[in-house]
């Protein structure tokens, strides 16, 4: 009973790492057809799109008002790689942008060099895994961690293996 409560944990586990380290690789590659994909960091767009959201974006030929656009900020700071805003307006060929659930228009306009694509869709609490994973803590508990589990497993099954073939061959040479 208690080995096969012992194989399903190494299971769970074993299936977990091997999720978590898929979205970390995923998160660093180019999807096709020109998917990329973004960690949300704020609820400036709630309730569309949530902190923790993980949102996929595609490059447009063009686009609208009423767009949700992923966009490189002008003035380069340390906490915002992208913003994803709805556009509101458009002035000389500039989109005026503006999260939901923020109550004015954001500062700068966005030119098109700027925007990476236009929202397709989200992938809800993913990009707190995601951004979780990307850490020191985050690679120590949920890669190295778990698979360490899973190595001291697989050498236990090896030993218990080597052991099963000693018995067989024991039991082989005195007959």
């Amino acid at each position: 009973m208690i080995k096969k409560i012992g194989k399903v944990i190494y299971i769970v586990i074993f299936v977990i790492v091997v999720i978590f380290a898929l979205l970390v690789i995923i998160s660093s590659i180019p999807f096709p057809k020109g998917l990329k994909m973004y960690v949300v960091r704020s609820g400036s767009m709630a309730p569309t799109i949530k902190a923790g959201d993980l949102i996929f974006s595609k490059k447009q030929d063009t686009y609208s008002v009423g767009d949700i656009i992923t966009y490189i900020p002008r003035i380069e700071s340390k906490n915002v790689e992208s913003i994803t805003h709805r556009i509101i307006d458009i002035k000389d060929s500039n989109f005026i942008t503006k999260g939901d659930a923020n109550p004015s228009e954001d500062s700068e306009s966005v030119t098109v060099k700027q925007v990476k694509g236009r929202y397709v869709f989200r992938a809800p609490f993913f990009g707190y895994i995601v951004s979780f994973a990307k850490t020191t803590p985050g690679v120590i508990f949920l890669i190295i961690i778990p698979g360490t589990i899973i190595i001291y497993g697989e050498v236990q099954n090896i030993i218990n293996e080597i052991k099963k073939r000693k018995k067989t061959r024991g039991k082989k040479e005195k007959k």
